[in-house]
């Protein structure tokens, strides 16, 4: 079973599983007639996920949840705390604990890079005796200035792992940072407009690296983890293992336009000023600060790499807004 089968990840990962030779149950909230991601699988359409949902009756002969259904900060369109605690940490737990009682043998969650907090996915995070920012991993502390949604899938992790503890079910808990694709939406699909009018942009001098996945590389690694052994009772973080500048990924994404890069230099300290005149401070931070996950533990146990390189991938993601848009 694949929930938020509809989805941004959720969509691809379907067609992926079925080509793998998978059967594929795909539960989402409406069904689509017109869906034809999900065409070739089993749809179930469970309503509003939340404490009462019954997943009873959909998970009769499932021996494997990927649980991607979540809202997010685009969905939730603010910091409601009650939401995300309706939907990401009890309608999670109420899924696994359906799960429990219908024999599912393992449970792969898609968490978020949000639960190592704000400090550090928007800023980068600096160790106090280094110039250069922390590198996490599964190791690294979560929970550091958490905002409402980083701190449900925490809490929702923590959750997971105590009632998987009490019973034979296995978990696999992913923690993925920027996702982009041909379909990519949010403050991702906004940067690729702004590179597309081809106006000359002052970031020439920002050399920062931050670490993203493509939607290719996370669908394998899911693939990965339905069937690896070692991937039981597992937590991972993952990435296209090439981190990348916002210089770099304007030259790609502009080289996939057929536009000239048009980048020139501008000290970062007034950049820093521009953008705080014109209230876009956090947008300033996402932009030029470094963020840097290392997928060294999926290399190590899983034997996993990334399928498709990051210049591919910024290809693809460009070729698809430019049909999309």
């Amino acid at each position: 079973m694949i929930t938020g089968a509809n989805g941004f990840i959720g969509s691809p990962l379907v067609k992926e599983i079925i080509k793998r030779g998978h059967s594929v149950c795909s539960a989402v909230r409406k069904n689509d007639a017109e869906d034809k991601a999900t065409s070739q699988a089993e749809n179930v359409e469970i309503g509003e996920i939340g404490p009462q949902t019954d997943w009873l009756n959909s998970l009769k002969s499932v021996e494997v949840i990927v649980h991607l259904a979540a809202v997010t900060h685009q969905k939730a369109l603010s910091n409601d705390e009650s939401l995300f605690k309706q939907v990401n940490i009890d309608g999670t737990k109420r899924l696994l604990e359906d799960a429990i009682r219908s024999g599912v043998k393992r449970f792969i969650f898609i968490s978020s890079i949000k639960v190592y907090g704000e400090k550090r996915t928007q800023n980068g995070f600096l160790n106090r005796n280094a110039e250069t920012p922390e590198i996490l991993d599964e190791e690294s502390k979560v929970g550091l200035g958490c905002d409402s949604y980083g701190l449900s899938k925490l809490i929702a992790e923590n959750e997971i792992q105590k009632l998987c503890q009490q019973s034979s079910i296995e978990f696999v808990i992913i923690r993925p940072p920027l996702v982009y694709g041909p379909n990519v939406g949010a403050n991702f699909k906004s940067l690729l407009a702004l590179i597309n009018t081809g106006i000359p942009l002052p970031f020439a001098g920002i050399n920062n690296r931050r670490s993203m996945i493509a939607i290719d590389n996370i669908v394998d690694f899911i693939c990965c983890c339905v069937i690896a052994k070692k991937a039981a009772n597992q937590v991972y973080l993952i990435s296209d293992d090439d981190d990348i500048s916002l210089s770099r990924l304007i030259s790609l994404s502009r080289r996939s336009m057929n536009i000239r890069a048009r980048l020139f230099f501008t000290p970062i300290s007034v950049l820093r000023v521009l953008f705080f005149v014109i209230g876009k401070n956090k947008e300033f931070d996402k932009l030029t600060t470094s963020f840097q996950i290392s997928p060294n533990k999926a290399r190590k146990q899983l034997g996993w790499r990334p399928i498709i390189r990051l210049e591919k991938a910024i290809n693809q993601s460009v070729k698809g807004f430019l049909k999309n848009k």
